[in-house]
């Protein structure tokens, strides 16, 4: 074994706790929003908020590794696609790294073909494929394994808005700025929820000409939602404020992480690449997703707080990103 192979270890370890803690995150929320699925326990934390594009997408990344997730996806969808964003679900795939974009294309005419059949839903008809452009998913088997959202639970704001509001930017934004409780500029929501400045631009402008969201003038403009407004209407008032989280950038992190890792092991396989250039590649991935991270407050680097091994670094910073997907793994 090369002497450079025990460092590239930690990486490889961190891969697998992630990938692991992933699946868990994965199966904790499809069971918040209707799915049946087995979790290692309740979250203790405060309720947040389902995003179901990001969720499919994650899902339909994984079920290679998780058959069962193909079987629950089509159950689900079938009761639920309704409520579920074909721009969106688009727009937030794009953001993956090239190579795994590919496959979620061919997962998502998959998903498309549930959903016009079993679900009945004609938006999906532009995403669909022929039998042979798309990846083959496991057979289904025999069981029900999901019912329609409870759409009065705090997980589920987002759907509860959208059957309130239609599916669009609007009930995505509101969602959004509900599940912060802080002001933000129409760019930031823009980054959150996955639409173009234009559409969100003209949506809380609207929302906030109606009364429904409030304007604090200043450059840029901000806007805010306020909770005791909408409490009344969306759920009981022993309900707990949900909390909107970024769970699309942390499955892209995890994403793009997973498949640096796929290309340093066929590495390798044939030689043994450069500690240096491994190095390398490991902060241009950390700087890409450097946002969440800070947001997360799981790793931080600059001028005062300099990074001397990035492998190392990657590694230990993957493994507390599984801490932050399934709380168990950091108990």
């Amino acid at each position: 074994m090369p002497s450079d192979q025990p460092h590239f270890d930690e990486l490889f370890a961190a891969q697998r706790a992630l990938d692991d803690a992933l699946l868990e995150q994965l199966w904790r929320q499809w069971r918040l929003i209707g799915a049946s699925a087995t979790t290692r326990g309740a979250h203790k934390s405060a309720a947040t908020v389902v995003d179901p594009e990001a969720l499919i997408l994650a899902s339909l990344l994984y079920s290679f590794r998780e058959p069962r997730l193909g079987d629950l996806i089509a159950d689900w969808a079938a009761q639920n696609v309704d409520l579920v964003s074909v721009q969106r679900i688009r727009n937030l795939a794009e953001t993956y790294p090239a190579d795994v974009h590919e496959q979620l294309e061919s997962r998502l005419a998959w998903f498309a073909e549930i959903a016009t059949t079993e679900g009945a839903d004609p938006r999906w008809r532009p995403l669909l494929k022929p039998a042979t452009e798309r990846d083959p998913m496991p057979l289904r088997t025999g069981g029900k394994r999901a019912v329609r959202a409870a759409v009065t639970s705090p997980s589920c704001l987002l759907l509860s808005l959208r059957l309130g509001l239609g599916v669009g930017a609007k009930a995505d934004l509101v969602a959004f700025l509900l599940g912060n409780q802080t002001p933000h500029s129409v760019r930031e929501m823009a980054n959150a929820v996955g639409y173009t400045a234009g559409a969100c631009r003209r949506s809380v402008e609207e929302l906030s000409e109606a009364g429904w969201l409030e304007l604090q003038t200043g450059q840029p403009a901000h806007y805010r939602a306020h909770w005791n407004r909408w409490h009344s209407l969306l759920g009981p008032n022993e309900v707990e404020t949900p909390r909107w989280e970024n769970w699309h950038q942390r499955f892209v992190l995890v994403a793009a992480f997973s498949l640096f890792c796929e290309h340093l092991e066929r590495s390798l396989k044939t030689s043994t690449p450069a500690p240096s250039a491994v190095a390398t590649e490991m902060r241009v991935l950390l700087e890409q997703h450097r946002n969440v991270l800070g947001q997360l407050e799981i790793a931080s680097w600059g001028a005062h707080q300099q990074v001397r091994d990035w492998i190392g670094f990657g590694g230990d910073v993957m493994q507390k990103m599984a801490g932050v997907l399934d709380p168990h793994i950091s108990q």
